[in-house]
């Protein structure tokens, strides 16, 4: 069974199956909204979503850093006198590392881009604040402006996975911001 799911509007599949139902939430919150403002309502052929799960895909990396977790939950265990500490520790790693060990779901439509990421977090960003887009191996960046800081310059916006769909997700990126965008 495939991992990435991809779904243009009303059922349309595009990838290895894998149906996103309980996350439509993402562009509705968007769409309500829009609809409050008086926005003509968004058409749901337009809407986009996939599934990303880095941990299935790239199972190297998930035995490398599992490994790296169990050894240093093994240091923590040794140093700490007690295995609280290694399963603290484990806990602590699995948490952080919580966008590649769990999915995360995406969606574009034509107000935005929407993000659920595990554990509840959730992003979005609008086409009109979207100021570049960078794409990378594994994932890429809508960049909504920068915010300076003591510490420098940082940049604000929405970090996407691609998952097994690379070139058609960054594709349906440029796709979306030439049609809805401004860049």
């Amino acid at each position: 069974m495939g991992v990435a799911a991809l779904s243009w509007g009303g059922g349309l599949d595009l990838g290895p199956i894998k149906r996103i139902t309980r996350h439509d939430w993402m562009g509705l919150q968007r769409r309500e909204a829009s609809m409050e403002e008086g926005h003509p309502k968004v058409d749901p052929r337009a809407v986009i979503r996939w599934t990303v799960h880095p941990a299935r895909e790239r199972w190297r990396a998930t035995v490398l850093s599992l490994l790296v977790i169990v050894l240093l939950s093994i240091a923590a265990a040794d140093f700490g006198g007690s295995v609280y500490w290694a399963i603290l520790a484990a806990l602590i790693m699995l948490l952080q590392l919580n966008r590649f060990f769990f999915p995360s779901h995406f969606e574009l439509d034509p107000e935005g881009c929407a993000a659920e990421y595990p554990l509840g977090v959730c992003r979005s960003c609008r086409w009109s604040e979207v100021t570049d887009f960078t794409a990378g191996r594994y994932g890429g960046f809508l960049q909504t402006g920068q915010r300076r800081g003591w510490l420098g310059t940082h940049r604000r916006g929405l970090h996407l996975l691609f998952g097994r769909q690379r070139e058609w997700v960054i594709g349906e990126i440029r796709r979306a911001l030439q049609e809805w965008g401004h860049l």
